[in-house]
């Protein structure tokens, strides 16, 4: 849930941004995801809203061991216009030193439309309801411009650059309590 990895350039008008609705994904609805994942709690599914099934495993595994799932499962986005889930996202650990980081990903088929930079900062707000997050960190691909316009829009600013064996070279972003 690394941005948006293959996210073309967003490119909504604030009259065109989505409203949204965060699910948050409890272990029953986790469990209940059927392979197709064309139907989630009962919500219609846009091919690719759903992260991959390494990150529903994983979240399926710390619930299990009774982790919180505000920190440790993920968000469905709804885009309410049309009632179907667009995309997920969610911390992608609990936070430590004060940050925690945020991970989404948006079906292909729903770019362009605003809702990763409505999601970025609606998860964005719900960590600074806890007073233990004092940053919201975020990597994007070096080579991922719209994941870059994405968090830039939502406020974070550029706070270095890391290499990652899986993701290659990344931009690191950080967004501090009481500038979003």
């Amino acid at each position: 849930m690394k941005g948006d990895a293959d996210m073309s350039e967003e490119r909504e008008s604030p009259e065109s941004a989505p409203t949204l609705s965060l699910r948050l994904m409890l272990l029953d609805d986790l469990l209940a995801i059927a392979p197709d994942a064309s139907v989630v709690c009962g919500v219609p599914a846009v091919d690719g809203a759903l992260p991959p099934d390494f990150i529903i495993e994983g979240s399926v595994e710390a619930l299990q061991r009774g982790e919180d799932p505000l920190w440790s499962s993920f968000f469905m986005f709804v885009d309410q216009d049309s009632g179907r889930a667009v995309g997920s996202g969610g911390f992608k650990s609990q936070p430590s030193e004060g940050r925690v980081e945020i991970g989404y990903g948006v079906a292909e088929a729903c770019r362009c439309r605003g809702v990763a930079t409505e999601a970025t900062r609606r998860l964005t707000a719900i960590a600074f309801e806890h007073p233990e997050v004092a940053a919201v960190v975020v990597e994007t691909a070096v080579d991922n411009p719209a994941s870059r316009r994405v968090v830039e829009k939502a406020g974070f600013t550029w706070a270095g650059s890391a290499e990652s064996e899986e993701d290659g070279p990344l931009d690191l972003w950080r967004l501090e309590r009481g500038t979003e």
